[in-house]
C-alpha cells in the first residue's frame, strides 16, 4: 500500500505565527527521532507545506498537512505513532509551534491511495500541475525544466526508494527522449538559498502507436508522481505535482 495521508493539527500557541513554508520536514523530523525512527528512514518520506492559503497560524485553528511514502511499511509505521498521539492529546512541538493531532484524514483531497491494478484503459497523455518549484539536481548542478525526459527520468530514480525497487530492471530501458511535452504555462520562482525551480502545467505523451509496454511505464510513473513528487528535495515538500489523465487507449 502506497499511499498519502493528510494530517490535521490544531495550533494551540497563544501569539498568532507566520505559517513557515518548507520546513515541515526539519520540523517532523525530530518528532519522529523522539519516537524511535531512525534518520535513514525519515528520508524516504515527503511532507507537505501546510494546505492553507493563510499566512498566519491562529489560535485554536485546524491546518492541514500532507505526509507520504513510497514504502508502506513505513508509512504504516507513521501512522500508528501519530494516531497514538491523537488519542493521548500529547502536545507536539514543530519548530516554535505547539499543536495537539486531531486527526488522521484518510477521505481527503490529497488523502490517496496508489492503485495500480485491473487496468482497461492506458492514459496515453497526462497533464501534471507543479504546484511548489520544481528542480534536478545532476552531481553538483541543479536547473529547473518541465521538459519530460527529465520528469520521467526523475521519477524512475524514485522507483529506487520504493517498494517497487526490486522491478527497476523493466522500468529503465523506457525511451525517455519519445516522451512529447506541450507546456501550458510556466513560470520560475526563487527558493532555498536562491535556488531556481519551475511551477505551472505542462501535458506529456506517448505517439499512441507506441508498445502497451511503454505505455504501461508512462501509466505507471505518471500515477506515482503524486506520491513521490518531481526532482530534488521532494522530502521538503518541493516538487509537489497533481495529475490528471487525459486520453486513453483500451487493451
Amino acid at each position: 500500500m502506497i499511499r498519502s495521508v493528510v494530517i490535521s493539527l490544531k495550533y494551540i500557541g497563544v501569539e498568532e505565527k507566520r505559517i513557515p513554508k518548507y520546513q515541515n520536514f526539519n520540523f517532523f523530523q525530530k518528532l519522529f527521532l523522539s519516537l524511535d525512527f531512525q534518520y535513514t528512514e525519515l528520508r524516504k518520506i515527503q511532507i507537505s507545506n501546510f494546505l492553507t492559503s493563510k499566512k498566519v497560524l491562529e489560535q485554536n485553528q485546524n491546518y492541514n498537512i500532507r505526509i507520504c511514502s513510497l514504502y508502506s511499511t513505513l508509512l504504516l509505521k507513521l501512522i500508528q505513532k501519530l494516531f497514538l498521539l491523537s488519542i493521548s492529546k500529547e502536545k507536539i512541538q514543530l519548530g516554535e509551534n505547539d499543536f495537539f493531532i486531531n486527526n488522521i484524514l484518510f477521505q481527503h483531497k490529497y488523502s490517496k491511495e496508489f492503485q495500480f491494478h485491473k487496468i482497461v484503459e492506458i492514459p496515453t497523455k497526462v497533464k501534471i500541475n507543479f504546484i511548489t518549484p520544481t528542480c534536478f539536481k545532476v552531481g553538483d548542478n541543479i536547473f529547473s525544466s518541465l521538459e519530460g525526459k527529465y520528469v520521467y527520468h526523475s521519477l524512475l530514480q524514485s522507483i529506487k526508494k520504493s517498494d517497487f525497487a526490486n522491478q527497476y530492471k523493466y522500468f529503465k530501458y523506457f525511451p525517455f527522449d519519445k516522451i512529447q511535452t506541450k507546456i501550458q504555462k510556466e513560470k520560475k520562482v526563487s527558493f532555498y538559498k536562491n535556488y531556481q525551480g519551475m511551477v505551472g502545467e505542462a501535458v506529456y505523451f506517448l505517439d499512441k502507436n507506441s508498445s502497451p509496454k511503454d505505455l504501461w511505464i508512462f501509466y505507471f510513473l505518471s500515477s506515482l508522481s503524486f506520491f513521490s513528487g518531481i526532482g530534488w528535495k521532494t522530502q521538503d515538500g518541493y516538487g509537489q505535482v497533481n495529475v490528471n489523465f487525459l486520453d486513453t487507449l483500451e487493451f
